[in-house]
């Protein structure tokens, strides 16, 4: 692929993944990715009011902000766009 749009972290939060096996996982893929050519856009996990207080977002949302930094690559931040909505009612 040219381009490649990795969503990412939901599941892992809802797992309970350990977050540095997670950051180091998505990691590897974003250098795999790069080293193939494709150019990679992260995005982040959904938000649901829900599932609020079941899993721990924030180890999962840091961890892919730092990858995204990382290996200079945009995040698209699903996770605020959809707590903002859901703040503002919609």
């Amino acid at each position: 692929p040219t381009l490649v749009i990795w969503q990412t972290g939901t599941v892992d939060a809802i797992r309970s993944i350990d977050p540095d096996d997670f950051r180091s996982a998505v990691t590897d893929g974003v250098a795999a990715l790069q080293n193939a050519g494709a150019d990679v856009v992260l995005m982040n996990l959904q938000y649901s009011p829900r599932t609020e207080s079941m899993i721990s977002a924030p180890p999962y949302l840091d961890n892919l902000r730092v990858v995204a930094q990382e290996h200079d690559v945009p995040l698209f931040d699903r996770f605020a766009i959809m707590r903002q909505w859901n703040d503002q009612g919609q």
